[in-house]
């Protein structure tokens, strides 16, 4: 079989430059199956923006389970990141403790006090930034002011 070299670069230069060089078999016909599914991989992973992070805005990366604000990482336990994330995917919808509950950890034995605990702790860590607001009776939703972002 023969071989082809694929380099997959977005536009940018500088440190959010991403340089990859693949080394894919060919079939008789070109490119097989698996070496095309590779490569739309790689173009569509170069192709995502990723979001800078600046002004204050915290970036949820998901992938890496970090939480980044002005370039430092946010030290977030994995229940309050998987908390901040989950509302971040929501922006407009509120949810109640229960909702939060079955959605995020389905089956553990958790209270339903432990969401007020990791709304409180995100807050500390959040500092002045506004991240979630408080439903009285119901529960929470991100807050509209914060500027959270998904890598």
């Amino acid at each position: 079989m023969k071989t082809m070299d694929v380099a997959v670069e977005p536009g940018a230069a500088g440190a959010s430059e991403l340089v990859v060089s693949v080394r894919v078999r060919l079939g008789d016909a070109g490119l097989t199956p698996e070496a095309e599914r590779v490569i739309r991989l790689l173009q569509s992973i170069a192709a995502h923006d990723v979001p800078a992070g600046g002004d204050g805005v915290l970036v949820l990366d998901p992938m890496a389970r970090l939480a980044m604000r002005d370039g430092r990482e946010l030290p977030l336990t994995r229940l309050e990141f998987e908390l901040l994330h989950f509302l971040a995917r929501h922006p407009k919808r509120a949810f109640s403790r229960r909702e939060l509950l079955e959605n995020l950890w389905p089956g553990e034995q958790i209270g339903g006090r432990t969401v007020d605990v990791h709304v409180r702790r995100l807050r500390l860590k959040a500092g002045n930034a506004p991240l979630v607001s408080t439903l009285r009776g119901f529960g929470y939703r991100l807050h509209p002011a914060a500027k959270v972002a998904l890598a």
